[in-house]
C-alpha cells in the first residue's frame, strides 16, 4: 500500500512539473502574445478569436492575403507592402492597428512600422464573394536591403461592425494613364472626394504587379486635405529593380486616408 500511495505521488509531481515546464516553453515562445500568432493565449475563446480578438466565427478574420519586401539597393532603402483582406460579406472592420517588424539575419528586430486602417466587407461581384481589401504601403524606408531578412506582421485593437452599417471612404480613383519606358514608370491620375466633408491625409498608391499578377514593387504621392466633392491629380514614379517590368492592367492603384 505505501509503495502505491508513492507512485501515485511520484506520478502528481511529475505530471506537475511536466505542466510548469510546458507554460514556461509556451511563454518564452510568446513573449508578445498576438491575434496573428497562431496560438490560443490571452484569454482568447479560440486560436487568435475571441477575448482582446476578433469574434469567434466563420469567417469574421482579417487575412494577410499578400505582402512584399522591395529593396532598393542604389539608396540603400526598402519599401513594403501588405495586402489585409476581410472574407466577411457579414462584417467590416471599422478600424484595427497594424504592426511591419523587421528582422535581420541575426532574428534580430531592426525596425518596426505602425499604422492603422479600415477593412470594407467582402462584395458579390459575378465572379463570386470577393473579400474587401485594405492596403499598407511603406515606401523607401530607412531599412537597409542587406539587413531586411522577414517580416512579421502583427494585427491588434480590431473593431467588427455589422455590414448594414458600412460607409465606404468616399474616394475613387479617375483618369489613370501609364508612362515610361518600362523600367521607370509614371503613372497620374486623378483622386476625387465624393463625400460631402473635407478630406484631410489622402494618398494615393499602386502596387506595381508584373504579367503573371505578382507584386514586384510598390509607390505613393501625397494628396493631401481634399474640399467635400473636389477632385485632385496625382504623380505617381517608379523605378523598376531587377528584369520584371510591370503590367498596367495587373497593377492596383487606388486612394486611401492615412
Amino acid at each position: 500500500m505505501r509503495l502505491l500511495k508513492r507512485a501515485i505521488y511520484g506520478v502528481i509531481i511529475l505530471g506537475t512539473v511536466f505542466a510548469v515546464i510546458l507554460s514556461i516553453g509556451d511563454s518564452f515562445m510568446n513573449e508578445n502574445p498576438t491575434c496573428s500568432d497562431g496560438r490560443k493565449n490571452q484569454g482568447e475563446l479560440r486560436v487568435d478569436c475571441g477575448g482582446p480578438c476578433h469574434p469567434c466565427g466563420a469567417a469574421n478574420q482579417i487575412v494577410i492575403s499578400d505582402r512584399g519586401v522591395f529593396t532598393h539597393d542604389d539608396i540603400g532603402k526598402t519599401s513594403f507592402y501588405v495586402a489585409f483582406s476581410n472574407p466577411s460579406g457579414d462584417y467590416w472592420v471599422r478600424s484595427f492597428k497594424y504592426k511591419i517588424h523587421v528582422y535581420d539575419s541575426y532574428n534580430t528586430l531592426i525596425s518596426t512600422m505602425n499604422g492603422a486602417s479600415s477593412i470594407p466587407p467582402a462584395a458579390i461581384t459575378d465572379k463570386g464573394l470577393v473579400p474587401g481589401l485594405a492596403r499598407a504601403v511603406v515606401v523607401a524606408a530607412n531599412v537597409s536591403p542587406i539587413d531586411a531578412v522577414r517580416t512579421d506582421i502583427e494585427v491588434s485593437d480590431e473593431e467588427w461592425v455589422s455590414a448594414s452599417a458600412y460607409a465606404d471612404n468616399g474616394l475613387s480613383i479617375g483618369s489613370v494613364r501609364f508612362a515610361g519606358d518600362g523600367e521607370r514608370v509614371t503613372v497620374t491620375g486623378t483622386v476625387r472626394n465624393n463625400t460631402p466633408d473635407y478630406l484631410s491625409g489622402v494618398f494615393a498608391g499602386v502596387v506595381f504587379r508584373d504579367s503573371a499578377g505578382k507584386a514586384i514593387g510598390v509607390s505613393s504621392a501625397e494628396v493631401g486635405s481634399m474640399s467635400p466633392l473636389s477632385a485632385k491629380n496625382f504623380e505617381i514614379f517608379w523605378r523598376a529593380e531587377g528584369s520584371r517590368l510591370p503590367s498596367s492592367d495587373k497593377s492596383e492603384i487606388f486612394a486611401e486616408k492615412k
